[in-house]
């Protein structure tokens, strides 16, 4: 989350990206009380414009998938072959197929014990032992700390939006984006690499568990925001 004061100090912006979007409007919500030190009644007097990016205003199934068991395993594999990655530069051949082939699925399925096991095996077995103690760890403190996923879920959203009320005096906009739809033309696009794939079949896991929000979870447009939409990104709305 960003300010930016322009030119008179005595105005303040409040620009958000992602769930930085939704702490602007908790920061500028009337009567609200924050652990901070700061004087946010002075700071909320000062502010004139609230604009979020890509902020999930109401909610994201996929916040709600990675709250689950399955989603923390998935976390897992991503967090092990991002460290891999950095260390190594390339997964071995082996591993990006087991990757792309658990992506493929995921929406379906639950992770295989016996695979995720060999697929671990098989990455931590160039790391010391310290290095293998730090990445335990490390997924232990995920485990711990998903407390953001839970308040992105659209219905922890819902609650969210009931309470929290825009500021009269405040002018509020949000910047909204929209990923391609995955793909053959697009899986082709990939090329042979089997990592290549493999992020491929990870995007395609994401895009369908995010798109596939119930109708009772997906914001109610005005016809002329969904003119504006449709002009934006001339597709008609899902």
């Amino acid at each position: 989350m960003a300010a930016s004061a322009g030119r008179s100090r005595s105005h303040l912006h409040l620009i958000g990206h992602s769930s930085g979007g939704i702490d602007a409007r908790l920061l500028a919500a009337p009567g609200v009380a924050l652990p901070t030190t700061a004087d946010v009644g002075r700071l909320a007097a000062r502010l004139r414009t609230v604009t979020s990016i890509s902020s999930p205003h109401h909610g994201t199934p996929l916040a709600s998938f990675l709250s689950t068991r399955l989603g923390e395993q998935a976390l897992e594999v991503l967090s092990l072959s991002t460290i891999y990655l950095l260390r190594y530069g390339h997964l071995p051949l082996r591993a990006g197929l087991q990757l792309g082939a658990m992506f493929t699925r995921l929406d379906n399925l639950v992770l295989n014990s016996a695979v995720l096991d060999e697929f671990f095996s098989l990455l931590l077995a160039r790391f010391t032992a310290g290095r293998r103690r730090a990445v335990t760890r490390l997924f232990a403190d995920v485990a711990k700390d998903r407390a953001l996923l839970v308040q992105l879920t659209p219905q922890a959203m819902q609650v969210f939006n009931a309470t929290v009320r825009d500021r009269p005096d405040v002018s509020y906009f949000s910047v909204i984006t929209r990923a391609a739809r995955p793909s053959v033309a697009t899986a082709r696009a990939t090329g042979l690499d089997p990592y290549g794939q493999a992020i491929h079949a990870l995007y395609a896991a994401i895009h369908a568990l995010t798109a596939r929000a119930p109708a009772h979870e997906r914001p109610a447009l005005t016809r002329p925001a969904l003119d504006r939409l449709v002009a934006c990104f001339a597709v008609e709305q899902d």
